[in-house]
């Protein structure tokens, strides 16, 4: 059986090896906005119709008098994140969902969540390293976790008092922050 040569003469263009596949990308995240108290019972919806949510908690001390308990609350009250192409039909999903309001953005629509920002709040939620809620965004040199249970996480590092240091991991768009206690020896200033 032979099989055809392409002989490609300089100057000339090679011939179209045809339909190449396609690699479809991650959709970008977005914050979306809900009702008061709404952020739950969406995101389980859009997880049970196959939408990826992510609704980052904070583990708190219930202020009930009959009893103490922890309890998990939003870490961004009225918001939680969720992964889609905006152009897809999970777009529809996201807005229909109970309590939903609208995605977050600028007057010409809604504005993307950067990924390492949604990555660094879960691994700062996840590494139980006493995660403290800021509404304020610090300002300051941006820097790389490069070891410990925050490895890969991106923020800005903060002195806080008694010389303690602390990574400020924000989201833009909501311009809300979330700090975590690190050593300075774990952080990598990045350029």
């Amino acid at each position: 059986m032979s099989q055809a040569a392409h002989i490609i003469l300089p100057g000339s263009e090679p011939p179209d090896p045809g339909p190449r596949p396609l690699v479809e990308a991650a959709p970008p995240w977005f914050a979306v906005r809900t009702r008061s108290n709404h952020e739950r019972v969406a995101v389980q919806r859009l997880l049970a119709k196959g939408v990826e949510a992510y609704l980052p908690t904070l583990l708190v001390r219930s202020r009930r008098r009959d009893r103490k308990a922890v309890i998990a609350r939003p870490l961004f009250p009225g918001y939680f994140f969720a992964r889609v192409h905006l152009d897809h039909p999970d777009r529809i999903e996201v807005v229909k969902a109970p309590g939903v309001m609208h995605f977050v953005g600028f007057a010409g629509g809604p504005v993307s969540v950067p990924e390492w920002q949604v990555e660094s709040i879960r691994r700062a939620l996840e590494s139980e390293q006493s995660p403290e809620l800021l509404w304020k965004l610090v300002r300051g040199q941006r820097v790389k976790v490069m070891a410990g249970a925050l490895a890969g996480a991106q923020g800005v590092v903060v002195a806080h008092e008694e010389g303690s240091h602390r990574l400020v991991i924000s989201i833009d768009l909501l311009g809300r922050s979330l700090s975590v206690k690190v050593s300075p020896r774990d952080l990598e200033p990045m350029h």
